[in-house]
């Protein structure tokens, strides 16, 4: 099994990179996660919907030229199916049963993602019904995805 993150823009903050790199390090006895980070789009100073459409099909673009026919897309969108951290651990597991071993999360940008990239997704996946910075989106996701695999090896989740 490994996971793939596909985001928009790039952290600046150090203390979401530290946190991140933390996780990631924590998951390497398990599974490899790769973080790669896409373009985002310079936002016009007034957004009417053509800009928005035009931003997020470029940044949509840049997404797609990421991702390969063998990647299962997990969606982050405020719109997605929520689990609790176990039944996400079991979501897991159970993909991973079905043969799926490449799962790929995907984090838009300021402006979300395309509604087209969204119904090409395998899943929509909501952490909660609160708007997040796309930035921390990636050390919450990767935290869960540290504690998915600890649930799925039966391992305690804290040291």
């Amino acid at each position: 099994m490994k996971f793939r993150v596909v985001a928009v823009g790039k952290i600046k903050e150090k203390y979401l990179i530290r946190g991140i790199e933390e996780y990631q390090k924590r998951l390497r006895p398990y599974t490899g996660l790769e973080i790669t980070e896409v373009k985002d789009s310079v936002l016009p100073n007034k957004l009417y919907q053509a800009e928005i459409e035009k931003v997020l099909i470029e940044e949509e673009n840049r997404i797609k030229s990421k991702l390969s026919s063998r990647d299962y897309i997990i969606a982050l969108d405020s719109e997605g199916s929520q689990f609790t951290s176990e039944n996400f651990a079991q979501q897991i597991e159970n993909l991973t049963l079905e043969g799926i071993n490449q799962f790929t999360f995907i984090i838009g940008g300021t402006l979300g993602l395309s509604n087209s990239l969204k119904k090409e997704a395998n899943m929509l996946l909501s952490f909660s019904k609160f708007t997040f910075p796309h930035q921390l989106m990636r050390l919450i996701l990767t935290e869960q995805l540290y504690r998915a695999i600890k649930i799925i090896h039966n391992e305690p989740y804290h040291y």
